[in-house]
């Protein structure tokens, strides 16, 4: 299942079909939805397999493995594992950033190993600015707030 809304899903769907079809010899039908069906089926786990995104919130592994916990709302794989969950646990408790990181890093190998998600790629943003151009905050999610931004004109600083 994917998203009508998205070439890019589309096109990959199509390419890993084709792939599975010739490479593994099985069969799987395309599904087609509205934004709004798939993300309402992907919320109820009414799928066998579907596209889904995540975009990491904030600069910390925690904003990946926390979807994955087994009492997320998030967690629309409906994945679970008690061990994962523990070791999630640990790290909100962990005081020491390294060992916390570490924690972290074994959560994340068992979803390696069980495999409830498949990641396939991940976005990048690209930026250009000019060099009079101040205050712009970029982060993951693509939002820029222009309250703090300010240009530089004619060697003078401007507030705009």
């Amino acid at each position: 299942m994917y998203r009508s809304g998205s070439a890019t899903a589309a096109a990959m769907c199509q390419n890993i079909v084709n792939q599975w079809r010739a490479n593994l010899g099985i069969d799987v039908p395309l599904e087609q939805q509205e934004s709004k069906a798939a993300k309402d089926r992907l919320k109820t786990k009414d799928y066998s397999i579907a596209t889904a995104n995540w975009f990491g919130d904030y600069p910390d592994p925690s904003t990946f493995t926390d979807k994955y916990l087994s009492t997320a709302v998030n967690n629309d794989s409906g994945w679970a594992n008690k061990e994962f969950d523990a070791l999630c646990d640990a790290a909100t408790r962990e005081p020491d950033p390294a060992k916390r990181y570490r924690l972290l890093e074994r959560a994340n190998r068992l979803i390696d190993v069980d495999l409830p998600i498949i990641p396939l790629y991940v976005l990048s943003n690209q930026y250009l600015f000019r060099d009079s151009v101040h205050g712009l905050n970029v982060n993951p999610r693509t939002t820029t707030m222009l309250k703090a931004v300010w240009v530089e004109r004619k060697g003078r600083a401007g507030a705009n």
